[in-house]
């Protein structure tokens, strides 16, 4: 094997010192003089902030500066917007309101960031926080997926639909003329739930400002330090890149959350301004589930027209993202970037799909492992598992549909794996995807073929063994079907009545014209005679 060549393994060299619990992260980094902060959030979805006084926390002991909204807004700070375009139903660009690091007169969501108290210690920090006062007006919420698009509550003025985007990708034309002539649809409502990372290390970072040469440092653990600096550095800060530094140590988990943009970064890096001292941030667990980037809110509806025989005519999906209150960078990313999963590993002719960006009264959202692609592959594998079902309520075999729940095929003597094995093949990796039924299918006749080009009586030969991937047994798949093959027919010893349709399918299309499949334990049989 070469140096590089594909599959070797790639040597860890990190695990000694991270085994031997010598890591660095976040929280490791302590800096001389460094000051602690803490963040005042919101209690409520949505508010107005009618009042907000300080005064008393900010005489406590240990307290070094604590920021406000108004603080925030005087600094001219910017923000970083999408950077992929999206449209609105009439065309105008997606709608993206600014998040400030802290909010001035209105909170869109619990967990909004209010105040930031920095003091020596981290309690000092908290106890200072416990004496800021904050007059709210609550005000109405929407925070269902399904009830946010032109809600009663409208959430931004010039957004009163609560839609940010409209995304959609395919032939929508060729769509509906394929569902017109389908034999049979399937329809499904698909609800996906909120999932939020909950990192090994949350989120946290120690921020740094040199006077002397006007130049910030970073140190946070973050899964993409370069995108971060630029971003933060020309989009929020106004500065040149070279004026900012991001140091990331060991990231104690990610999973695509800390690769976005953070309120508390920023706020961290202005109050290390006004006080010339490190400020460090960290972030607590459960302040983390409510403030970390969430993702996959999403409902689906979703359609898969099939002709009489079980073909794929055409898919379509009718998506609603909930984005949270803020469209943020990341927002983008898992509602359209990979819609493409929803082919799979089939032959669809024509696929259409729509998503509806949506705004609440929620955490916002980013991605997140896999950021779109597990929604495809879920809404896709839901919909043949359920065309599937209603097939066989009609007594059509499985082999009818694209997907085949073959795994291998085998070729051996006895029923075994031999030096005359001829083809071994799988799906990738063993996991579970269907093979697809037109790739499986004239590779089990060319073996047929090969065997009679060869001389080799079909006497006693085991042609097929197949592997059920949602019954793993030890590890590895369940064998539940095994066809040993002679001069005068077929014999097998199988589970359940389907395998049987699947073997007189399979049998046919080899070639058989006389041969018999009998199940031993159920006494089912099936004849076939052509």
């Amino acid at each position: 094997m070469g140096q590089f060549a594909l599959g070797q393994s790639v040597p860890r060299t990190e695990d000694p010192r991270l085994l031997r619990g010598r890591g660095s992260y976040a929280d490791d980094t302590v800096l001389h003089r460094q000051a602690a902060s803490y963040v005042l959030r919101s209690p409520h979805a949505h508010a107005r902030i009618t009042a907000i006084d300080t005064k008393t926390a900010a005489r406590m002991s240990g307290v070094q500066c604590i920021l406000t909204g108004e603080d925030w807004a005087a600094t001219n700070y910017g923000f970083i917007a999408p950077p992929i375009p999206r449209q609105r139903r009439n065309g105008d660009p997606l709608y993206a309101p600014v998040r400030p690091s802290l909010t001035l007169d209105r909170v869109m969501l619990v967990g909004d960031p209010v105040a930031f108290v920095v003091a020596e210690t981290i309690d000092q920090a908290k106890d200072a926080a416990e004496k800021i006062s904050v007059e709210y007006g609550t005000l109405p919420i929407v925070t269902e997926t399904d009830e946010a698009y032109e809600s009663d509550v409208a959430l931004w003025d010039a957004c009163p639909e609560n839609e940010s985007f409209f995304f959609t990708q395919g032939d929508r034309d060729a769509v509906d003329a394929a569902f017109a002539r389908a034999d049979h649809v399937t329809e499904l409502r698909i609800a996906f739930n909120r999932s939020t990372a909950a990192t090994m290390e949350p989120r946290g970072c120690i921020a740094e400002f040199d006077p002397r040469e006007q130049r910030y440092t970073l140190h946070t653990g973050v899964q993409r330090p370069h995108g971060l600096r630029g971003d933060i550095a020309r989009s929020v800060l106004g500065i040149p890149e070279t004026d900012l530094r991001v140091v990331s140590g060991d990231v104690g988990g990610s999973f695509g959350m800390k690769g976005n943009y953070f309120p508390e970064y920023q706020l961290a890096l202005l109050a290390a301004r006004l006080i010339e001292r490190p400020v460090k941030w960290i972030c607590e667990r459960s302040e983390a589930m409510l403030t970390d980037e969430h993702d996959r809110d999403m409902i689906s509806r979703a359609a898969l027209a099939l002709d009489s025989d079980g073909n794929f005519l055409a898919l379509r999906a009718s998506n609603v993202a909930n984005i949270g209150a803020y469209m943020l960078p990341g927002g983008i990313i898992s509602p359209t970037m990979h819609v493409g999963g929803l082919a799979g590993t089939y032959v669809t002719p024509h696929i259409f799909v729509e998503v509806s960006a949506v705004f609440s009264n929620t955490g916002c959202c980013g991605p997140y492992r896999g950021s779109g692609r597990p929604e495809a592959s879920c809404i896709v594998e839901r919909l043949i598992d359920t065309a599937r079902s209603v097939y066989r309520s009609y007594g059509f075999s499985p082999i009818d549909t694209p997907a085949l729940e073959y795994s291998e095929i085998l070729l051996g003597k006895g029923g075994q794996e031999s030096d005359k094995q001829l083809f071994r093949f799988t799906d990738q990796g063993n996991r579970d995807v269907a093979m697809r039924f037109d790739l499986t299918v004239p590779l089990a006749r060319y073996a047929a073929q090969h065997l009679q080009e060869i001389g080799t009586p079909f006497k006693r030969y085991h042609i097929a063994t197949v592997w059920r991937a949602e019954k793993p047994q030890k590890g590895r798949f369940r064998e539940f079907m095994q066809c040993d093959f002679d001069t005068i027919g077929t014999t097998s010893n199988t589970s359940d009545i389907e395998t049987l349709f699947v073997i007189h399918d399979l049998m046919e299309r080899l070639g058989f014209t006389d041969f018999t499949i009998r199940d031993n334990q159920e006494c089912y049989g099936v004849e076939g005679k052509r």
